[in-house]
């Protein structure tokens, strides 16, 4: 907002006129997200790997936290990258003045979505629980999906067959493998 000013107006927000839209955002940001945090403190696969495998565990402790800290650190910069490409557009479901296509855009079409996936994984994998990093990118996939297909309609509606091109050559959170 400091480098943008403020944000695209709220009222022009999709996400904010479908109950169902609203419903799943409180769900998402108020239950499963902090759920999925809650449960990496608690999770015991690494007490039972450790019982079971001495070695793989010691190696699993010291491993995952590095693996969690390197997808966090990939996180915030794709975080940053994205929302500098995106500009005032950002955190809004509304169309932005141009489709934007270049930075983190030219390789994925949700790369602000995909950073939030590094994130809270990342977050989960740092304190040693590769359940609840499954746990939270199971519920992002389910979140992330319901909302791209608003911004999905909301941008073709905008840019037609020029948002339907950049689409098809695209991945949605990761890189299409060419």
């Amino acid at each position: 907002m400091l480098r943008y000013g403020r944000l695209a107006e709220a009222r022009r927000d999709v996400q904010r006129s479908i109950g169902g839209a609203r419903l799943s955002l409180l769900l998402f940001a108020a239950f499963l997200v902090p759920a999925g945090h809650w449960a990496a403190w608690w999770d015991p696969s690494l007490a039972h790997l450790a019982a079971v495998a001495p070695s793989a565990a010691a190696a699993a402790v010291r491993l995952l936290p590095l693996v969690g800290y390197s997808l966090m650190l990939a996180g915030w910069a794709l975080n940053a990258a994205a929302a500098a490409a995106l500009g005032k557009a950002y955190n809004r479901v509304v169309a932005p003045d141009e489709l934007v296509t270049s930075g983190p855009y030219a390789l994925v079409q949700h790369p602000i979505y995909t950073s939030y996936m590094l994130l809270f994984a990342g977050h989960a994998l740092s304190l040693g629980s590769p359940a609840a990093a499954g746990l939270l990118l199971a519920g992002c996939l389910w979140y992330y999906s319901g909302r791209t297909r608003l911004e999905e309609a909301v941008l073709e509606s905008a840019f037609g067959e020029r948002y339907r091109h950049y689409r098809s050559s695209t991945g949605r959170f990761l890189p299409r493998l060419r």
